[in-house]
């Protein structure tokens, strides 16, 4: 997992519910914008288009706790 995706992700997660993107309060260069959607096409987030938000999956949730652990 990038770091990029791994920063989405904690952001997601830390928030506990729906964000729409401008409060994410990440950056917008290609590696992040690739992040954002490697997250999606692998089911760690989802986006609702209706309402413009994101939200991360319990799938993400996993994910992020088995990175965070392997970190440490």
């Amino acid at each position: 997992m990038s770091p990029d995706m791994r920063k989405f992700l904690r952001v997601l997660a830390e928030c506990g519910r729906p964000i729409p993107p401008r409060k994410i309060g990440i950056g917008c260069t290609v590696a992040q914008g690739k992040a954002r959607q490697d997250a999606r096409a692998l089911g760690y987030v989802t986006f609702d288009a209706t309402a413009g938000v994101w939200a991360i999956t319990h799938l993400g949730l996993e994910a992020l706790a088995k990175a965070q652990d392997f970190l440490f």
